[in-house]
């Protein structure tokens, strides 16, 4: 007995002692980002395609940490960061971010937010290219400290380091590649453009093996008037995509600064709510064992075991009640998670289109409105080739939920 007793205040004393304690967590060092140390002919250069990120909300578990509408907002942030990063590398020719998958480029890339609370970011990286051939499966994590917060420059990002590592492990798989191999990547993209667009005269191009990867059954000619109408029609999918750099642009830098003071202030709660946690739950064991202990005191009869148990029991209730005052601090935080969200999520509005000579009116989310350009382009296409079988769920303009154009 006096043994069970020893065991339970010493578990008292420890736990009242680690309520008091923190864990600091260092800044992990920076991987530079590696540049490349010459320029590649024109032809030889791989367009990357960087899809919005999976924001990770099916798998977010019982994360109090994670608010979905900072995280949909976050599903396009980070993108612009790695896209940012891979363009001043040099390795590639035109990186964009993209929408959907649906792009036909040379290297398409996808993300997942694993985690994200101003202390921890945590995605899920899927690379592969216009083969279908996956290049690599990686998750990456960075962990920061609030001093890099504290020093860090304005135009500064806090994990920069975690696209450096990105950037320079997609750099450093497309280096394994042969000449004839980028220029196979390149071709087969734009002959599955093609095929998208006009099946019945593409549709024999390209096929794919038992592992799903496509390769070139057959090449048309350079000088194939079809493949010249394809190519315009490319052209025009490249401009609207690069106008849709300039929406991503414009909310990265409406999101930036908001965003910025969010992920500091995370930061301190994701450390406090880490501490809160375990002190409440330390608590609440130290307080339950002090009660245990106590009872069994005043089993024990006499005068001191009844003053042992009385003082016991006062001090594993007052432990207890601390632990619920811990609970509702952490709700507290959690609140204060939500109204910065909110007001993070004000700042992101949707945007008309303008292109060249006409007004794109088109509806919904960006996604949406890719959707609808690329079935906007189809009824181009086949406007300017009528006697090409149209499309089946070809759009007319200005029909409703359709995309409109004005002059």
């Amino acid at each position: 007995m006096w043994f069970f007793k020893s065991f339970v205040w010493l578990v008292i004393v420890l736990a009242s002692l680690s309520a008091c304690s923190t864990t600091k967590v260092k800044t992990s060092e920076i991987q530079p980002l590696e540049v490349a140390q010459q320029m590649q002919p024109e032809h030889l250069l791989l367009d990357v395609g960087i899809n919005i990120f999976d924001p990770g909300l099916d798998s977010a578990g019982d994360d109090e940490s994670l608010f979905p509408e900072v995280r949909e907002g976050e599903a396009r942030y980070l993108p612009v960061n790695l896209m940012r990063t891979m363009q001043r590398s040099g390795h590639w020719g035109a990186v964009r971010v993209v929408p959907s998958d649906m792009a036909a480029v040379d290297v398409h890339v996808e993300g997942k937010i694993l985690q994200s609370d101003g202390e921890r970011l945590r995605l899920a990286i899927k690379v592969a290219d216009s083969t279908n051939r996956p290049w690599f499966e990686r998750e990456y994590t960075e962990i920061i400290s609030d001093y890099v917060y504290k020093k860090r420059r304005v135009d500064e990002e806090p994990f920069q380091s975690i696209y450096n590592r990105i950037a320079n492990d997609i750099a450093s798989h497309q280096q394994q590649l042969s000449d004839e191999q980028r220029m196979n990547l390149r071709q087969i993209a734009e002959l599955r453009f093609a095929e998208d667009f006009s099946p019945d005269a593409f549709g024999g191009h390209v096929g794919q093996d038992d592992d799903g990867i496509y390769q070139v059954v057959r090449l048309p000619a350079d000088s194939d008037p079809m493949l010249g109408r394809i190519r315009k029609i490319r052209e025009r999918d490249y401009l609207f995509i690069d106008t849709l750099q300039d929406y991503y642009g414009v909310f990265y830098r409406q999101m930036d600064v908001p965003y910025m003071e969010w992920r500091e202030r995370s930061y301190e709660h994701a450390v406090a709510i880490r501490e809160l946690k375990r002190s409440r739950t330390m608590r609440g064991i130290a307080g339950a064992a002090a009660v245990i202990a106590s009872i069994v005191a005043i089993g024990e009869g006499g005068t001191a075991g009844r003053a042992a148990g009385g003082v016991g029991i006062y001090g594993g209730t007052s432990l207890i009640t601390s632990a619920l005052q811990k609970s509702n601090e952490l709700s507290q935080h959690v609140t204060d998670f939500n109204e910065i969200s909110e007001s993070v999520m004000s700042t992101i509005t949707p945007q008309v289109l303008e292109l060249e000579d006409q007004t794109i009116t088109l509806t919904g989310t960006v996604r949406d409105q890719y959707e609808q350009w690329r079935e906007l382009l189809r009824k181009i296409y086949f406007d300017e080739n009528p006697l090409q079988a149209a499309p089946l769920n070809g759009v007319e303009a200005g029909g409703s939920g359709q995309p409109s154009t004005q002059g």
